[in-house]
């Protein structure tokens, strides 16, 4: 059984990658601020949970033994987007998923920082023990 985790249900990116994942029958925890708005699907476990509430993020993801966290979080969106992009990786760092996957913006017109150069500044030094992730541009 394949098993992923989504959170940033709420944009558009998200719900898409939702209905792809239902498409290709994979088993999803799927986590938005108002999990009952979620698409009812014997694939789905609605959960709730925002960027900013980690360790119940986390929680769900690891309780419910995903390997991959996909974010359609906004970063650009949210009040704090460079917290919000800290707080994914702790998400998947304490969730010990196999993969991040995230949405964003691909260079720094919309956010005030560098997602690559602030990823490897988050996970240098960590205890040998690499998170793999991968960044998507919207536009791809």
């Amino acid at each position: 059984m394949r098993k992923i985790a989504i959170i940033g249900l709420e944009t558009d990116e998200g719900a898409a990658i939702l209905d792809e994942l239902m498409a290709q029958d994979y088993v999803i925890t799927a986590m938005a601020k108002d999990p009952f708005e979620l698409p009812g699907s014997p694939l789905i476990i609605a959960c709730d949970g925002q960027i900013n509430d980690v360790d119940v993020v986390a929680g769900h993801v690891k309780e419910l033994e995903n390997d991959v966290l996909i974010s359609g979080v906004h970063l650009a969106k949210e009040e704090n987007p460079e917290k919000a992009l800290e707080n994914l990786v702790v998400i998947a760092r304490k969730s010990a998923v196999k993969k991040l996957i995230f949405l964003g913006s691909i260079d720094g017109e919309e956010l005030n920082f560098n997602i690559q150069e602030l990823m490897d500044k988050m996970l240098h030094g960590l205890d040998g023990k690499a998170l793999n992730w991968i960044h998507v541009s919207r536009s791809s």
